[in-house]
This record gives C-alpha cells, structure tokens and sequence, in this order.
C-alpha cells in the first residue's frame, strides 16, 4: 500500500511538472506572440505615417502648384474687373506721361548744355584776369587755355544738372515700379513738383542769362546762389500739410465679426472683454446685433504684451466692434454690420474649415470690397496642445512642437478652402504680400491665445490702409441696428454714429412701419467701454454724443422703427420734408419685401425689429405669407389685425396663427386669443418657431 502511495505521488508530480513545463512553454509562445503582433503594429503604424506624409507632401504641391497657377494668372490680369483693367490702364498712361517728362528734362538739359557753350564762347574776360593768366600762361597758348577752362567749367554746371535730373528719375521709378495700381491723381501730384521746380530752375537760369553782360564774368558767382536755392523752396508746402495731417482728427475705425454659427464669434469678444455675453445667450446662439467698444487703452495693453514679436504704434482713438449672429436665418444681420463697417474679422473653425455662413460671410466682404483678417479659432483643439492665457499665437505654435503637424495639416486644408473661394491666405507671420494674401492669426477663444496678435494686427493693417477713411468728418452718418423694448425707458432704437453728433432734443426723422417717423431724442444713453450694447446693464447718459460709437436712442414713437434704415437729423422744415420722402422709400421696399398684397397669411410679433427681419427671411425662404408685423409685448389690438385678416383667409385655419418670439401677451389679449381659436406659437429661438407652425400647418392639411 505504502508502495502505490507513493509511486501515486511520483506520478501526480510527473503529471504537476509536465503541465508547469506546457504552461511555462505557453506563456513564452504568448509573450512571442505579443511581440510579433506589436511589431507588426508598429510596422503598420509606420507605413500609415509615412503614408500620411506622402500625401501631404502631394497636397502641399498641389497648393503650391495652384497658388502658383493663381499668381501667374492674376499677374496676366485674368482676375481683374472692367473696372481694375480701366485703372490699370490709366496708370500705365501716367507712367508713359511721367517718362515723357524725363525725357523732356533730358532734351531739356542738353540744350541748355548747348546753350551756355555758345554762350561762354561769346564772353570775354575782364583785363585784370587776362593779365593774371598771362604771367602764367605762354602767349601762343592763350587762346586754347581760355576755351579748356571754360569748356571744364560748363562741364561742371551740367554734371550738376545730370545729378538733380537722376536724382528725380530715381524717385520716380520707385513710386511707379511698386505701385502700378495707385491713383492717377496721386502719381501726378506726387511727381509733378519736381518737374515744375526743374521748369522754375531752367527759366531762372535763362534770365539771368539774358540780363547778364558778357564783360562781367566775375559776378557769375553770386548768381549761381539763387539757382541753388530754387529746389529748396519747394518742401515748404509739404511741410505744411504733414503739420495739417497731424492735427486731422481720427475717429474710431468699425469693425465687424463675421463667420458661421459656433465657430466662437461671441466667446473671442467675450475673451477680450471679459464678460459672459455668449453664455447668457438662447441656446448659445446670438440671435441679435451687437456693438462694443474697445478703448485704445485695451489695445495698448495687448499690444505691449507682445512687443518683440508685433510692434505697432497705436495711433487710433480705439474701435467699435458689431457682433453678428452666425446661423443662416440672419443673413440680414450679417449683410446690415458688414456694410457698416471699415475693416472685418472673419472667424473660421480650424477643426471644420470654411462653412455655408463663413462662404457667405466671405462673399458680402468681396462684393462691397472690404479688408479683413482671418482668426484660425479653437486652435486650444488641437490634441495635446500646451496653452497659455493671453499668449502670442506665433509663440504657442513655436513651443506646441508635437501640435505642429496636426495644426499644418488643418491650416492647409483651410487654405485650400480659401483659394477655392479664389482668396490667397497664409499665416501673419509669414505673409510678405498683405495686399494679395489674407493673413491668418490662429486663436483660442478658451485660452485667450492670438488675441493679441489678433488686435495688434488690425491695429495695423488699418493704420496702414484706412488712414483717410477713418478721418472724422463733422457729416451726420447714422444707421438704426436694432429696435427693441428698454425697461424704464419703453421703445428704442440702437444706432451705430459713425460720424457727426447727435444731441438731445434734436429732430430725427428714420422709416417706420406705418410711414416715415418725426421724433425728438429725449436721451442719449451709451453702455459702457468694453460693455455689450445688447445686454441689460448701466447706461451712460450723454447731452450730445459724437461719432464713432453705439448710441441707444430714446424718443416718443420708434415702435414701427425700420431697422437698416438711416436716421436723419433735421434742423429746418425743408430739411424734415426732404428726410421723410426719403424715409418713405425706404418703408414701401420693406413693404414690398416682405407683407402679403392680398392681406392674407400669419401674424409675427417680435421683441426687436433684427429677430423680425430674421423670421420673414425664413418665412419667406419657405414660402408662408405674412399678413402683418408688430414690436413688443402682444395687445389686444394686435389680436384685433388677427381676427380681421382671418375673415379674408376663409377656410385657411392654418393662417389664423401668430409666431411670437421673445414675446407675450398680456391678459387681454390671451382671453382673446382662447376665445376665438387663434393658434399662438412662442419661443426664444427664430427657426424653432418656423418648425412649429409647419407641423401644424401639416396637421391643418391632414384634417382636411
């Protein structure tokens, strides 16, 4: 028994090491296993990556290759209007005219060249300088000697005329060779002072030729002085209209933030500004226009805070910054701020390109010709990006190496959008050519990085081509943006004054729903700097307010206020006729535009005039009439236009409807609403109350 026991043991210990030694064996063949399946990852990993490279390496030629292609093609003038050709034209006639005249100095020169040689053959010199001369100077050769001295001293006289003349034909050239495209005025008066002062100089020297006797050759001498001198009267004017220029006064420069819907439009002014516009905003979307103002002090201090990499002296009193909503219900918004203003910042999602807003956005800029600057937003997006607050953008992409790759990958996708819209962009770093390529500045409205880099640049690039637009002129320019109801100060009207002065009691005359509006301005209220005019908050009061700036307008009747329409300041009876003809055709296009002929269709009630012009957009992209339109709160006699147009609308229950958004009625209006089966449609959004009324609609046509 003793021995099976045993000899049991020595088995189940034989069985116990042969399965350890399959076991250990096993896990050796895992751990191989593993290797080769992470080697061959690895490989993989590697052909995608350089297969990955290969193809940007073949899409970066292809940008190149198109940006080249582009190039060749705006230089043959493929690109240019009738408009750039004519102009074209007109310079390169300024340039044969301005040759013409080189060649005219020339001629000029040399016949005057020809003129003294006679000239000096003819004199003689005085008996004491021949007495001299012949102490000195055999007698055989004194006829050769005298014509040698003269003929080196006219030499010289023409050298210095050669030397003026190169001195013009080099300047000349360099206005003309750089800037083929600069106005025809511009070159002319630019160039022809050198010219009239050459004229000036060459009949100077031919009267004092004239009056000169040919016996007195040594008072030649003092005479030579006022020849000298005959250019140099000629900065004087010059001067004067620098000290002119410095004393012109600048008023701030309008800027306007465009791009599609989340791109972070809100959040980057929120950023600048430090506030929480956008997170107060219905659905985290603007539904609205807005202006804020930006001190110069703000931009000094961004500007300071990348001194090394952009330095730019600030020369403008600040900016007024018009914030447009980006969904595509609110093209009018978009379309409203952009004609107002001088200079665009286009933002643009690196993570998704070029969108139908941002193409929108991108097509208002090119049609009325207006300068812009790209922000490269959400940067802060890119994996394993290092931020840091307010920093430079350049810096960042120079420190965030391992971002480098996925940040060119994006930004070249854009750029390929952009040179599909036919627009050349690179980086504002690298963008040697402002005037053909747009510069890009990459940004992070979570971070707060490029936005710096974002206004400094602005700050340049309108100081550098915006300098006599942004001249103040005492002219009354003013627009209404939005019309919308103030707590404590009923109906209002904010308007961007973009030159001129407003004051309290004048007369406004602006369109209105029901014909032109004559009002007085009994305030004059301003948000304020750095504060949003849209949102509820201290008011500034003023007596008068003078342009650049956001103004909320108050006075007695501005409920059927037509927003985009200009406001007019009339100081005589003619002038209040003439406004309001002008006012009235503004109100019969939005008439026209919008409201049914036949009377028949929905009611829209909206708390501002923007959100109203929004849904009629909508409602007519959709094609669903319109019989009226109202501001504010909803009363009674808005429920009364209701049920009269339904009279005319028949057994069309779907138009017995109003959309009201951002608004309510009050008690009255409500019972009547009930009482007489008027469906009434609310909400804070402009597209979720279209959404609503053509589910019912569909309702309406299926109980039929």
């Amino acid at each position: 028994g003793k021995k099976g026991a045993k000899g049991g043991q020595a088995m189940m210990a034989k069985l116990a090491a042969a399965r350890a030694a399959e076991h250990k064996k096993r896990e050796e063949q895992l751990i191989i296993d593993e290797a080769e399946r992470k080697a061959e990852e690895e490989r993989k990993r590697k052909e995608k990556e350089e297969e990955e490279r290969i193809r940007q390496e073949e899409k970066q030629k292809e940008i190149e290759v198109a940006r080249a292609e582009y190039l060749r093609r705006k230089a043959e003038g493929d690109f240019l209007s009738e408009k750039e050709k004519l102009k074209r034209a007109k310079d390169e006639q300024a340039r044969q005219e301005l040759l013409k005249q080189i060649k005219s100095q020339e001629s000029a020169a040399a016949n005057r060249k020809d003129n003294k040689k006679e000239h000096y053959k003819k004199k003689k010199k005085p008996v004491k300088v021949e007495a001299e001369e012949a102490k000195d100077v055999p007698e055989e050769s004194k006829t050769e000697h005298e014509e040698k001295k003269e003929e080196k001293e006219e030499e010289e006289q023409v050298d210095v005329d050669w030397e003026e003349l190169a001195e013009n034909t080099d300047r000349i050239d360099a206005i003309i060779k750089p800037k083929l495209s600069m106005d025809l005025t511009e070159i002319t008066t630019d160039n022809l002072s050198n010219t009239e002062g050459n004229e000036a100089k060459e009949s100077e020297v031919k009267e004092e030729e004239t009056k000169e006797e040919p016996t007195k050759l040594p008072e030649k001498a003092p005479e030579k002085a006022p020849e000298k001198e005959a250019p140099k009267k000629q900065p004087a004017p010059k001067k004067e209209s620098k000290e002119e220029r410095k004393k012109v006064e600048v008023r701030a420069p309008i800027l306007c933030v465009l791009g599609h819907v989340d791109t972070g439009k809100t959040k980057i002014l929120d950023k600048i500004r430090k506030t929480k516009v956008q997170e107060g905003e219905v659905g985290g979307i603007t539904q609205q226009i807005g202006a804020t103002l930006f001190p110069r002090e703000t931009l000094e201090e961004h500007a300071n805070s990348i001194k090394g990499i952009l330095d730019v002296k600030i020369k403008i009193p600040g900016f007024l910054v018009i914030d447009t909503p980006g969904h595509e219900s609110f093209s009018n918004l978009r379309n409203r701020g952009s004609t107002l203003c001088d200079f665009a910042i286009l933002i643009v999602d690196i993570m998704h390109g070029l969108e139908n807003q941002t193409v929108e956005s991108l097509n208002i800029l090119k049609k009325y010709k207006i300068p812009f600057v790209v922000a490269l937003n959400k940067i802060d997006r890119c994996y394993d990006w290092k931020g840091i607050e307010y920093a430079s953008s350049k810096a960042s992409y120079e420190r965030n190496t391992q971002c480098q790759q996925q940040f060119n990958t994006l930004m070249n996708k854009v750029i390929l959008q952009f040179a599909e819209q036919e627009v050349n962009a690179c980086l504002y770093w690298k963008n040697d050519d402002p005037e053909s390529f747009v510069s890009m500045v990459p940004t992070s409205a979570i971070t707060g990085e490029g936005i710096p880099d974002l206004l400094t640049y602005t700050v340049k690039r309108i100081q550098e081509t915006l300098a006599r637009k942004i001249i103040y002129q005492p002219k009354l320019v003013c627009t209404v943006m939005e019309v919308k109801v103030l707590e404590g100060y009923g109906v209002t009207c904010d308007v961007i004054l973009v030159t001129g002065e407003l004051h309290v009691n004048d007369m406004i005359i602006l369109s209105g729903f029901e014909g032109p509006i004559v009002a007085t301005v009994r305030a004059l209220l301003t948000p304020k700097p750095l504060k949003e005019m849209r949102v509820k908050g201290e008011y500034v009061h003023h007596e008068s307010v003078r342009g650049t700036i956001g103004v909320k307008v108050c006075a007695p009747g501005l409920e059927d206020a037509l927003a985009g329409s200009p406001l007019y300041c009339a100081h005589n009876e003619e002038e209040v006729e003439e406004y309001k003809r002008e006012a009235g055709e503004e109100l019969a296009a939005m008439i026209r535009k919008y409201i049914s002929k036949h009377g028949e269709g929905i009611y829209v009630q909206s708390s501002t005039l923007g959100s109203l012009e929004a849904l009629l957009e909508l409602l007519k992209s959709n094609k669903i009439p319109v019989s009226g339109i109202g501001l504010g709160p909803l009363y009674k006699k808005h429920i009364l236009k209701v049920m009269k147009a339904s009279e005319k609308k028949g057994d069309r229950e779907e138009y017995a409807t109003i959309l009201a958004f951002e608004v309510e009625p009050d008690k009255e209006a409500d019972e009547l609403i009930k009482k007489n089966s008027i469906k009434l449609f609310k909400a804070s959004v402009v597209y979720h109350l279209i959404d609503s009324y053509k589910k019912h609609a569909d309702e309406c046509l299926y109980s039929l």
